[in-house]
């Protein structure tokens, strides 16, 4: 696709990009409140995923869901939670986004740094076993 069809919002940006189905006549506005929906949408399914199967998965949002029971005593608001897990998202991606930008700057402004990581990569070594 030219990037002239993306602005002219003649076509969407790939296959499956539901949100981006629209015509010239389309506003940024109506394109970010359908991407909004669909991406709260796929929030929903994994909150009532996660509330479906409690104890299945071990990791921040999982913490999450405990603290909010513990606090609200008992099983939490599904909205809430559906923010919280927007919140989780949007700050896991600034944070690791931030970590290897930092690590690039480090890395090219040192780069023997670079060449000791080389040097102790663990990917084509036996240092790893599994259990």
């Amino acid at each position: 696709m030219s990037s002239n069809e993306w602005r002219n919002g003649n076509t969407r940006c790939c296959e499956g990009c539901s949100w981006m189905m629209a015509g010239p006549h389309t506003s940024k506005r109506e394109r970010y409140r359908a991407l909004k929906a669909e991406t709260f949408a796929w929030l929903r399914k994994i909150v009532d995923e996660r509330l479906a199967n409690p104890g299945l998965y071990d990791d921040n949002f999982a913490a999450t869901l405990k603290a909010r029971a513990a606090h609200e005593g008992g099983s939490a608001d599904r909205d809430r939670l559906v923010n919280d897990l927007y919140l989780i998202l949007l700050a896991g991606t600034d944070n690791t986004s931030s970590l290897i930008n930092s690590a690039l700057i480090l890395v090219a402004a040192y780069p023997e740094w670079l060449g000791a990581l080389r040097r102790n990569s663990i990917y084509g070594m036996d240092a790893i076993s599994e259990p």
